[in-house]
């Protein structure tokens, strides 16, 4: 696989070098430079493509074909869980439907071959995609490839054109995001703040107020007119940021495997710092990131006493039930003190209390045996969320 060369050059290099007492300008050309690192995207890139036979270089992904692929793995998934169901009833008419659905499987993984870049297989026949472990190595593939797609393009544009225009002002004008440098005594960064600290003790190094144009549209479409708005956080790798400020959170499928996503479907959120925190890993510049959201919980179902929660063998009455809810929350075995919950001028509700043991919603003081140290909320509409802040730390 041949790979494109980007060498991207910030014209303002003393801008983009961390220092005490910096500017705001400076802060957001360290901020947009760190984000935007090629080696590190093309590093992972390279890896990805080594492990799963991907023949499409960095900065050359089709968007819509990784989005079509992703819709054919989560019928893929359907075919294996009707198929199961089959199998272990004794209807009239069995051998038909099986065999209906095993003809439509085969279709489905054909139309995924034909979208995808895949290489690897000119002496071999190529799988069928008919078991979960299959499902979730592609489906795991996909997600990673959709995560760089706009981040390749972002960037390999920003090289082309860097020469006339500076790569820090391409990046911010292509984001489509307006991101500004909270004030430390500000109200909204002493609330932020507290919030961090009631289950962490990270060294903030800055808080970004973001408003992103394209997340923004989608909120209104959906979020606004739902009830129950929290801020909560998602914690995130720094070469997922660009994508995301550009285009917001994206689902992940019940049978992702990247992101411990352990309660199907949706856009994973928390209300401990802690808890997200393990999903952030380090940039280049040794800055981790956490994105705190409003998140449009609607509707929300508890789940206590959780072992284990088996997407493929959740009970019927239960799939239903929660399926009727915007939002499942997970109840973990700490939770913010909700007398100390915030409703702030925008009606948006921070959890700023100390972190306190949870007992059960249905009998008072009866200690549960939960999933998690943290309660976990599982939105399933991308459009319920919006990022409204982005903490760096260390």
């Amino acid at each position: 696989m041949a790979e494109l060369e980007i060498n991207l050059k910030f014209h303002e290099e003393e801008k983009g070098k961390y220092k005490e007492d910096m500017t705001e300008e400076e802060t957001l050309y360290c901020f947009i430079k760190d984000i935007s690192n090629v080696k590190r995207m093309q590093e992972k890139v390279r890896t990805l493509c080594s492990y799963s036979r991907v023949s499409a270089p960095f900065g050359k992904f089709s968007r819509d074909d990784l989005i079509k692929a992703k819709k054919i793995l989560s019928d893929l998934l359907i075919c294996v869980r009707d198929l199961e169901k089959l199998r272990r009833s004794s209807t009239e008419g069995l051998t038909d439907r099986l065999l209906a659905v095993y003809k439509h499987q085969a279709e489905l993984t054909n139309d995924f071959y034909r979208h995808m870049p895949l290489g690897g297989f000119e002496n071999t026949s190529l799988p069928m995609l008919n078991h979960n472990q299959f499902i979730k190595v592609f489906d795991k593939m996909v997600e990673q490839m959709l995560e760089f797609e706009i981040a390749g393009k972002i960037v390999t544009a920003a090289a082309q054109k860097q020469e006339t225009i500076d790569p820090f002002k391409y990046i911010s004008d292509a984001m489509e995001t307006s991101i500004t440098l909270l004030n430390p005594d500000s109200l909204d960064a002493q609330h932020i703040l507290q919030y961090i600290q009631n289950s962490s003790t990270v060294k903030v190094s800055a808080i970004f107020s973001v408003t992103s144009k394209n997340s923004i549209e989608l909120f209104k479409e959906s979020g606004v007119k739902l009830h129950n708005h929290r801020y909560l956080w998602h914690g995130t790798k720094p070469e997922n940021l660009l994508s995301i400020l550009k285009l917001g959170l994206l689902a992940t499928p019940p049978h992702a495997i990247s992101c411990g996503q352990a309660f199907g479907e949706g856009i994973y959120f928390a209300d401990a710092f802690q808890k997200s925190q393990g999903y952030c890993t380090h940039s280049v510049d040794g800055y981790k990131y956490m994105l705190l959201c409003e998140v449009a919980l609607g509707d929300v179902y508890t789940l206590e006493d959780v072992y284990r929660f088996d997407i493929f063998d959740l009970d019927e009455d239960l799939e239903k039930k929660v399926k009727q809810y915007n939002t499942l929350k997970i109840l973990g075995r700490n939770r913010p003190n909700p007398i100390y919950d915030k409703t702030l001028s925008t009606g948006v509700v921070m959890p700023l209390g100390s972190l306190i043991q949870s007992y059960s919603i249905y009998e008072n003081k009866r200690e549960i045996h939960a999933y998690s140290d943290y309660n976990e909320y599982t939105v399933k509409d991308q459009r319920s969320t919006v990022v409204r802040y982005l903490v760096r730390f260390q």
